[in-house]
């Protein structure tokens, strides 16, 4: 509920936590950047949230498995801790800075419909091996992809037009790297 503060790692762990689908964003107050929902096997997100703190020091969710609905059309910062893996809805526009950062996804398959990846957007995602671009991605953000040691190879769009300093690491373990 707008406006509401939801703490729910006191009152015990949920196997399962739904937000259903909707147009209308949910804003959740977050005036000190606390964990506001944890723990959780799996997350159903079907709308964007949006958060009153810019600059939270903690995650959202604190969940092993996300999907995110079609309703969703950006991924703030630090949304997600604890991540495993994460099934992205096809009208997402923007990953924000730090969306999934220090996260453990092993692969992620962009949406064709994302133009933004955000500073920091996967950093030091050590797990991270498999990541698929499409066209019509515009920006990835300074140090998008730094600290993804086990990324071997990225191919980078023709519809890039903006890339951020050290978007990958400069002692990173990458084979390929290639520009369309």
């Amino acid at each position: 509920y707008a406006g509401s503060y939801y703490r729910t790692s006191e009152y015990g762990n949920f196997e399962n936590i739904t937000f259903e689908d909707s147009e209308t964003p949910l804003v959740l107050e977050d005036p000190y950047g606390y964990v506001l929902f944890s723990p959780t096997e799996n997350l159903y997100l079907g709308r964007d949230i949006v958060r009153t703190n810019e600059n939270p020091n903690n995650y959202i969710f604190l969940t092993t498995n996300a999907i995110l609905g079609d309703h969703v059309t950006e991924v703030n910062s630090r949304m997600f801790g604890s991540l495993e893996k994460v099934t992205l809805g096809k009208n997402l526009k923007k990953l924000g800075d730090y969306s999934f950062d220090r996260t453990k996804i092993k692969s992620i398959d962009i949406p064709a419909s994302t133009e933004e990846i955000g500073t920091c957007a996967f950093y030091d995602c050590d797990s991270l091996n498999t990541v698929i671009l499409h066209e019509g991605l515009k920006i990835i953000g300074k140090n998008a992809f730094t600290y993804c040691d086990t990324l071997k190879s990225l191919t980078i769009p023709a519809s890039v037009d903006s890339i951020g300093e050290g978007f990958v690491s400069p002692y990173s373990h990458m084979t390929d790297l290639t520009f369309k």
